[in-house]
């Protein structure tokens, strides 16, 4: 048998992104116990950024670009209730609610 990886803290100092001066930064100790666990978190870590991107890019291409609708300069947080207002906004919103 192939000796295996230690887990926990050793092995979390060892991955990438533990960089000097700091080290390991987990001040509350959260660092779970095997490897599997930390490489887990790790994946979902890296799922949950790109999502948040997807997002901070999506609100800023929808503040700037909006070619079916004329927003008159409104702010992105009423961008929906002006769509809602036209006929073509509740006919979309009723089909993405029935999908």
């Amino acid at each position: 048998l192939a000796p295996s990886m230690p887990g926990g803290v050793a092995y979390a100092r060892t991955m990438p992104g533990v960089t000097a001066p700091f080290g390991l930064f987990d001040p509350l100790g959260l660092t779970p116990e095997t490897k599997e666990e930390i490489l887990l978190f790790r994946e979902s870590e890296l799922a949950h950024g790109r999502v948040a991107m997807m997002g901070a890019l999506g609100f800023l291409v929808q503040s700037h670009f909006a070619p079916m609708y004329d927003m008159d300069s409104a702010p992105v947080i009423r961008h929906l209730d002006k769509v809602l207002q036209t006929e073509n906004g509740q006919l979309g919103s009723s089909c993405l609610l029935l999908a």
